[in-house]
């Protein structure tokens, strides 16, 4: 075996299946310490003649620690270099030898964790973080290593982010705090010039997008788009990611919501296209969002969604519509005392107060006496109930219009109905501080028409 090592088949030698034998291990790696100082320096120095590679790079692939502790203790090269530009290091990390790995970087004349790999220019840092490598990452951390440096136009932390490694993502925002570039643009094979955030999001990696969010050492840029113009955002509704869509909506108030791509295509489209009811329905809770608007071909959300039959998908749109119609023409028409409550509600309080109502609970709703007279005067049904379980009634005493509330009970409103949510006309008057009204209520000598029930069942 070592008139082969001395002929140059360093690989054949160190790669010998008798090696993976302890025993045998033991008594070769013996053997070589006990041999001529001079004889194992040249050894330690005598590289493959097929690949190049020195000693100590074959022991970082084949594994053993100790013949590797020999190479350094003989003065091999740790920055080596086979005909295939590999280094002991990027060996060590590749063929995922932590041990080595850390010998490599503790002896005197350590290896460089910045030297580039052959044609590929790969890094040992980008090799570990694509692998998902982490111990070998928190090693290579300890260094001065340069995480922004770009392998395949991407970095480490794009990388990671691209393969969802959790812990190695923590560890490069905590570890290189201040100086990772976290808005960092990429151009490769998954995004054509994405960031970190763009990949998590495209690859649906919820907890890497909250760290990535939460990352307070850099501005984060959750708009920042790829050259199709596609946004994390719009890359989250593309996979149907409804929790990261949250997590994005949540945590920046900057985000745009309608950015679209080159081709007008926002992420409501996509969303509508891709039939994420569970998205769509977050998307369309955000007041200001654009549901009609189309892509350059004139296409709406509506209208792809109806096109490929998601039916669920096309009632929430329709009735975002109808919402944002209903509270235009309310906000539009109202006085400024019921603009003024409407304000302080939930914003789906209009539409949900006006679902299935009629003409006499809009009327009450809006404050307009005359109308509500005219239209007591025509038998309209005066305790009827809208869809989320409101009388007239309910809506005059909730709005504060006394005077509309004293027409309704001389006609017949019945104050001791409730609503869904258990609530009275007196308990609503009174929770919105109307204690007038909760008084009118009270003083009222008509009786209802379940007071009057229940009187007739006693006799």
């Amino acid at each position: 075996m070592i008139q082969d090592w001395t002929d140059g088949k360093v690989h054949d030698v160190l790669r010998n299946i008798n090696l993976s034998n302890p025993s045998f291990q033991c008594k070769f790696i013996y053997y070589l310490r006990n041999t001529a100082k001079a004889k194992q320096t040249k050894l330690a120095k005598t590289n493959d003649i097929a690949t190049g590679d020195s000693p100590l790079a074959v022991c970082c692939y084949v594994g053993i620690l100790e013949l590797a502790e020999w190479c350094l203790k003989n003065n091999s090269n740790t920055n080596s270099v086979n005909i295939y530009g590999e280094r002991p290091l990027y060996i060590a990390c590749h063929n995922v030898h932590h041990d080595i790995v850390c010998c490599l970087l503790t002896h005197k004349h350590k290896a460089d964790v910045n030297k580039r790999t052959g044609i590929t220019k790969v890094t040992p840092l980008y090799e570990a973080c694509e692998r998902g490598l982490t111990s070998i990452v928190l090693r290579l951390l300890k260094e001065d290593v340069d995480v922004n440096y770009k392998c395949f136009q991407e970095t480490a932390l794009f990388a990671a982010c691209t393969y969802g490694r959790i812990e190695i993502v923590k560890n490069l925002l905590i570890q290189k705090e201040g100086t990772i570039y976290i808005n960092e643009r990429t151009q490769s094979y998954w995004s054509n010039y994405g960031t970190p955030l763009y990949i998590a999001c495209k690859g649906g990696h919820t907890e890497i997008v909250s760290l990535l969010l939460n990352h307070t050492a850099d501005d984060l840029d959750v708009n920042k788009d790829t050259r199709e113009g596609e946004t994390p955002l719009y890359a989250a509704c593309l996979g149907g990611y409804t929790n990261i869509v949250d997590l994005l909506l949540a945590r920046h108030q900057t985000i745009v919501i309608d950015k679209s791509r080159t081709d007008g295509t926002s992420s409501l489209k996509v969303a509508s296209h891709e039939g994420s009811v569970t998205v769509v329905s977050t998307l369309l809770n955000i007041n200001d969002i654009q549901i009609d608007k189309c892509i350059l071909i004139g296409m709406s959300p509506l209208f792809i969604a109806s096109l490929l039959g998601h039916t669920q998908i096309v009632k929430n749109l329709l009735e975002k519509r109808l919402a944002l119609i209903s509270v235009k023409l309310v906000s539009d028409n109202a006085s400024e005392h019921v603009n003024s409550f409407i304000e302080g509600k939930e914003k789906d309080w209009i539409f949900n107060s006006i679902l299935e109502a009629s003409p006499l609970h809009v009327g009450s709703l809006m404050g307009h006496i005359e109308i509500v007279k005219l239209l007591v005067e025509s038998n309209s049904n005066i305790n009827c109930f809208s869809e989320n379980g409101s009388t007239p009634l309910f809506l005059a005493c909730e709005l504060g219009h006394k005077d509309i509330v004293h027409v309704l009970l001389l006609n017949g409103a019945d104050p001791t109905l409730d609503g869904k949510d258990g609530k009275s006309p007196l308990t609503i008057a009174r929770d919105n501080g109307h204690m007038q009204m909760v008084e009118i209520i009270k003083s009222h000598t008509i009786e209802s028409p379940a007071i009057k029930q229940s009187k007739l069942a006693k006799q």
